[in-house]
């Protein structure tokens, strides 16, 4: 799903998008936001982003309540690419059971091997498309999305954005932010 959630010490979850999210989208200049009162499900869309014409939906890692939106992306949504886990927060949310679906999330050691499994076969899907014409290793560009056509971005935005991810739980705690 690629979004994380990060505990606060009053018991809140504030939710965002992780980094192989915002490079998958691309500069974000369009954001849906929850509604405040509305309830998230774990694994269920929660918000969309968009740029252009493209728009991405991203799945809620948290069960709860929205508490709080972060407003400020209405006119900055831009800092959700610039600053995805600072000022580019989507929403707080008070959790329904915060140990049950935090448990299903992925944190530290895990998230960061499932990150870069993730990014590898990112670079496969599109060796594909470009016929093997991409380099090996490392990330793609920056705004490689731009080059691929609405379709095969499409694609890959539901192959890697639109999969619930629960059945991997486990995974160390620490403050990193888990990952969705």
């Amino acid at each position: 799903g690629h979004t994380w959630a990060r505990l606060d010490e009053t018991g809140l979850v504030t939710v965002g998008v992780d980094d192989f999210a915002r490079r998958l989208v691309g500069p974000v200049d369009q954001i849906e936001l929850p509604c405040g009162g509305s309830s998230l499900l774990q694994g269920e869309v929660g918000f969309r982003v968009g740029r252009e014409d493209r728009w991405a939906s991203l799945l809620s890692p948290i069960d709860g309540e929205v508490v709080e939106v972060n407003r400020a992306l209405l006119a900055a949504p831009s800092d959700i690419s610039d600053d995805p886990y600072g000022r580019g927060w989507i929403c707080r949310v008070q959790p329904h059971n915060a140990a049950l679906s935090l448990r299903n999330l992925l944190g530290g050691t895990l998230a960061h091997r499932w990150l870069e499994d993730e990014g590898g076969q990112l670079s496969a899907s599109l060796a594909e498309v470009a016929g093997g014409a991409m380099a090996d290793g490392g990330m793609p560009a920056a705004d490689f999305e731009r080059h691929l056509d609405q379709a095969v971005w499409q694609r890959l935005a539901e192959r890697f954005l639109l999969r619930d991810e629960t059945s991997k739980a486990g995974g160390d705690t620490n403050e990193e932010p888990e990952e969705k």
